[in-house]
């Protein structure tokens, strides 16, 4: 299959394309994205990136920028509806079209979700291509390594309206906490008192003094990411005075029990031999 084709699983073409445009800019998008983007008679995309429409229409497609459909104090449900009912209307219209988001296309995107639930009942086929996620750059920026530590991934409305219990033992990212408490898409600064609750329950696993980081991984090769570092007990002063980005990296607080003896059965070649079947 040539690079500048779209994969296709069965005998039938997609419909809609759901594709990530990644965190930065055009430097992220996968040659997976672009192939599907060639195929598409339309693309919607929701990236405020420079020059990402400009290159996505260089592939050929007309293309229609949804960020115009977010409105101040307006519910960003209703918006998301809006934007997944125009990409289902164009692929019953002139499919293929494809829908490209900014970052990952199942990651925090809801017009994503509404879309393969639209496609399921109306017999539209969907394609999803990875992306590049914020949750892959936060990993590089924080110098994180989840598979050894182990990491923790909650909405900040979730973490409040579901009670979660946070373990402070493991590496946290709250994601949007700059949107906590409201669905509404609200342009004006916040208020220090709008992170009162969300403090109050991040203080019950964790310490006041507890140094976390406000990150915002970079949407252009020559910036650095924005990474503020504070005390957790002043959450609410610093969003409201700094405008922070969405993310807040809550650093494991304490330590887990080690199992000594565990750990050194793992490095010993005589315990290998004791838990798996011989060769001969």
């Amino acid at each position: 299959m040539s690079p500048n084709e779209p994969p296709v699983a069965s005998g039938r073409a997609p419909d809609i394309y759901l594709l990530g445009s990644g965190i930065m800019s055009i430097w992220h998008l996968t040659r997976e994205a672009e192939a599907c983007m060639r195929a598409s008679s339309q693309v919607f995309m929701v990236d405020p990136g420079f020059g990402v429409a400009e290159y996505i229409a260089g592939l050929g497609p007309s293309v229609h920028n949804l960020i115009s459909e977010y409105k101040d104090r307006q519910n960003r449900l209703d918006t998301y509806r809006t934007m997944a009912a125009r990409v289902v209307a164009a692929a019953l219209e002139e499919p293929p079209v494809s829908l490209v988001v900014y970052g990952h296309p199942t990651f925090l995107v809801y017009p994503s979700t509404l879309v393969r639930k639209a496609a399921r009942l109306l017999d539209l086929r969907v394609h999803t291509a990875a992306g590049i996620s914020s949750l892959d750059t936060m990993l590089i920026d924080l110098d994180l390594e989840p598979g050894m530590n182990g990491l923790q991934i909650y909405d900040a409305n979730a973490v409040l309206v579901e009670h979660r219990k946070l373990d402070p033992e493991v590496p946290c990212l709250l994601l949007q906490v700059d949107a906590v408490e409201s669905a509404f898409h609200v342009e004006a600064a916040s208020r220090p008192s709008r992170f009162r609750r969300l403090t109050e329950h991040l203080l019950k696993f964790y310490p006041g003094d507890h140094v976390v980081t406000s990150i915002r991984s970079s949407s252009f090769p020559i910036f650095e990411p924005e990474m503020t570092h504070f005390q957790l007990q002043e959450l609410g002063n610093e969003f409201a005075d700094k405008r922070l980005g969405g993310t807040v990296y809550l650093p494991s607080s304490r330590h887990s029990e080690f199992d000594e003896d565990l750990a050194r059965e793992i490095y010993d070649p005589l315990h290998v031999n004791r838990i798996t079947y011989s060769q001969e």
